[in-house]
């Protein structure tokens, strides 16, 4: 009797065991028949149709459409899992569930830990209210794509209705911090245990590198080449959101960070303008920056201009004082429509009030 017992359990976990190898081959096949583009440390898989995003280790599995969608929060959500390795937990979680199978308390494991783990990854994919409320109505949409039946972190996921009430809930008041005090001991063990924390790995916003081989000439000397004009119209010059140097949480990441630059409010399409002569070194989109331009004036001067919503210069050209370089927009890592200014001397961040 006592072998009969052992060969059923064998026979059940050689059967999940085997289903887990199974989920992995589905998604061997759906690497192979997508296009593969990497950025930022993380490989973008484009599907050729439309399909649920899910990510496997650092490989994210997306449609094309929504792929080249720069303000879409379906990546966002994903690049969450991909740098936080997801997948590593859901696939331990799946071998523990293979060998442990007869215990009801580890398939609730399993299951809460992947509701945290989307509940991370919405925390970052949305920003204001508005987006909020966009995001809540991208989560309901996605209910009409197909799964992928894969054991990777995927965007839609059954728990839509928790998944939009912990992004609308308000935060705890003091006495109940106390009473999740008491909780926490309890539940921390299975959560913890396989939770990275949301700012260790979202990696700090880069000092953009000049490109080289720019062709165009400097204007002569005669010429303003140093920054001094206001990039923007006169009126927004009081329009500060975010001050040079000033030190706090990234609305969007959580991450703290120090603030190179000043950040002006200014409605969607506001003509930004070249703060001195130069030459563009760099016209394109940026993964935390948005679209951004960088102009390269006379030694050793460099203006930074970022989440634009048009560009209307090229890397090589040679723009003059109050050309207009592009509009303000709200992309990139950005919670509202504004321009991040930037200026640089000698390669280091200073202070751009001094220069306007």
């Amino acid at each position: 009797m006592v072998n009969l017992i052992w060969l059923f359990y064998a026979a059940v976990s050689l059967f999940r065991f085997l289903r887990v190898g199974g989920k992995y081959l589905i998604i061997r096949k759906r690497y192979n028949i997508g296009i593969v583009v990497r950025q930022n440390g993380i490989k973008w898989n484009l599907q050729p149709e439309s399909i649920s995003p899910f990510t496997m280790f650092r490989t994210v599995y997306i449609g094309r459409e929504a792929f080249f969608d720069e303000n879409s929060p379906l990546r966002s959500h994903e690049m969450v899992h991909a740098r936080q390795l997801h997948s590593i937990d859901l696939l331990f979680a799946e071998l523990i569930c293979s060998f442990l199978w007869f215990h009801p308390v580890v398939f609730l494991f399993s299951r809460y830990m992947r509701d945290n783990h989307e509940y991370l990854a919405d925390q970052v994919a949305h920003t204001d209210k508005q987006g909020l409320i966009d995001y809540m109505q991208l989560l309901s949409s996605e209910l009409t794509r197909r799964y992928d039946p894969a054991f990777a972190s995927y965007f839609q996921n059954s728990t839509l209705k928790k998944r939009i009430i912990m992004l609308t809930n308000k935060k705890s008041t003091g006495g109940n911090r106390w009473y999740y005090l008491i909780v926490i001991p309890v539940i921390g063990v299975l959560t913890l245990s396989f939770q990275q924390p949301l700012v260790r790995d979202m990696e700090p916003a880069p000092l953009v590198s000049l490109k080289s081989g720019n062709n165009g000439s400097f204007p002569g000397k005669s010429e303003p080449d140093i920054p001094s004009r206001f990039p923007l119209d006169e009126k927004y010059k009081t329009a500060v959101t975010f001050t040079y140097n000033k030190e706090a949480n990234h609305p969007i990441t959580g991450e703290m960070m120090t603030h190179k630059g000043i950040d002006f409010k200014a409605p969607r399409g506001t003509p930004v303008f070249a703060t001195a002569n130069g030459v563009i070194v760099t016209s394109e989109y940026h993964s935390r920056y948005g679209k951004l331009v960088i102009i390269k004036h006379q030694e050793p001067f460099v203006t930074l201009y970022a989440h634009l919503d048009d560009l209307m210069v090229a890397v090589g050209e040679t723009v003059k004082i109050g050309q207009q370089i592009g509009t303000v927009g709200n992309t990139g890592l950005s919670t509202g429509s504004h321009l991040h200014y930037e200026v640089r001397q000698k390669e280091e961040n200073v202070d751009p009030s001094n220069y306007y």
